[in-house]
């Protein structure tokens, strides 16, 4: 009678130890998910800031701005970059839509809204001219419904720049 105590107190001692072993595993899980949020955060981050940095590199500085005034001459070359340059940026609305909805991302406030108020916001700074405009149309099969959705009723909302006043912001940054 005395050896079945012993084996009950056993298993008892055995199931606690199991289930403290799964709490501290569902914590460390919680917490490799915490870094792996703030990691994809900070890689949204990062990607916009190179995409900014870029867009002021003398190359793609004076591709853009033969975009707005001059696209019917952009060479080869040239229409690869700007090409390669507009597919970063959908690519990025593309993640920063999918952590959206995994509530990641900037705080917007409305996160639903958050960044299709950043696209519309943005629309006419990447895709205001007619080089940009004709790419999206060529190109925009292979996008997020969601970014085609928003990039159509832009593209209907808004006219083709002229891009004065953003050629000549860019070409002052090109004389520095």
């Amino acid at each position: 009678m005395r050896k079945l105590h012993w084996i009950d107190g056993l298993e008892a001692f055995t199931s606690v130890s199991i289930l403290a072993g799964l709490i501290l595993v569902a914590f460390e899980i919680r917490q490799n998910n915490d870094f792996a949020e703030a990691d994809a955060v900070r890689a949204l981050t990062m990607g916009w800031q190179q995409i900014d940095m870029s867009a002021y590199e003398t190359d793609i500085l004076s591709i853009r701005i033969k975009s707005f005034e001059d696209p019917e001459n952009l060479t080869s070359a040239e229409i690869l970059k700007m090409s390669s340059w507009l597919s970063v940026i959908i690519n990025q609305y593309s993640l920063e839509f999918s952590m959206d909805y995994r509530n990641l991302g900037y705080d917007y406030g409305d996160v639903a809204n958050g960044t299709e108020q950043a696209l519309a916001g943005s629309f006419d700074y990447y895709f205001g001219n007619r080089f940009a405009r004709s790419w999206y149309l060529e190109n925009r099969f292979w996008m997020d419904p969601e970014i085609v959705e928003i990039m159509d009723r832009e593209y209907e909302a808004s006219p083709i720049q002229s891009g004065s006043s953003y050629t000549e912001r860019m070409k002052s940054r090109l004389s520095q």
